[in-house]
C-alpha cells in the first residue's frame, strides 16, 4: 500500500522540491546569521544594514543552487526575467527579517546578540516560506505559466483528453488519478 503523499505525483514532487530548497535554504541561513552577527557585533555595523549585506552575499549560491538544483525540472530558458524576479522576491523577502529584527529592541530587556540572532533566524524562517512560495509561482516557470505552477514531467503525457470524449470512449487520463 502506497503512503497517502505518494499517490499524487504533484504533491510528491512538491515535497521533494519543498526538502531540496530547505537544504539550500539551510546553507543561506548560515551565511545570513553569520554574516549579520559579524558585520552588527564585529564591524559596528547597523542592525539593517549587516541584515541586507549578509543576504545579498548569501543570493548568489542560493541562486545558483535553487536554479540548478531545486528546480532544475522547470527549467526551460535562461531568462533574464527569472533571474530578475529571484531577486525583487529575495529583497521583498527580507521585510520580514526586517520585521523581526525591528522587534527585538521594542522587547524589554531582549537586545542583546542573542535575541538578535534569534530574530534574523525567526525572520529568515518567515522569508523562507514566502520565497518558497513565491519562487514555485513565479520566478521557476516558463513565462506566462504562472497560474499553472506544476513541473514540466509531469505535463509531458500530452494534453487531457476532452472531458466528454474520455467518458464517452472510456478512456483514462494517462497522467494518474486525480
Amino acid at each position: 500500500m502506497r503512503p497517502l503523499l505518494g499517490r499524487n505525483p504533484k504533491s510528491r514532487h512538491a515535497i521533494r522540491e519543498g526538502a531540496k530548497f530547505a537544504v539550500v535554504g539551510l546553507a543561506g541561513a548560515v551565511i545570513v546569521v553569520a554574516g549579520a552577527d559579524a558585520l552588527h557585533y564585529g564591524l559596528g555595523l547597523g542592525k539593517y544594514a549587516s541584515v541586507t549585506i549578509s543576504t545579498v552575499a548569501g543570493m548568489v549560491p542560493n541562486y545558483a543552487a535553487n536554479r540548478y538544483w531545486t528546480f532544475r525540472q522547470r527549467l526551460r530558458h535562461l531568462s533574464r526575467r527569472q533571474t530578475a524576479l529571484f531577486f525583487v522576491l529575495n529583497g521583498a523577502g527580507i521585510l520580514f527579517q526586517y520585521a523581526c529584527v525591528a522587534i527585538v529592541p521594542v522587547l524589554p530587556g531582549r537586545s542583546d546578540r542573542l535575541w538578535y540572532t534569534a530574530a534574523n533566524i525567526v525572520g529568515l524562517g518567515l522569508a523562507a516560506a514566502f520565497r518558497f512560495w513565491s519562487y514555485r509561482r513565479w520566478v521557476w516557470n516558463a513565462p506566462g505559466a504562472a497560474d499553472d505552477p506544476h513541473p514540466a514531467e509531469l505535463q509531458q503525457a500530452g494534453p487531457a483528453p476532452d472531458r466528454g470524449d474520455a467518458r464517452a470512449s472510456g478512456a483514462r487520463d494517462s497522467r494518474g488519478p486525480r
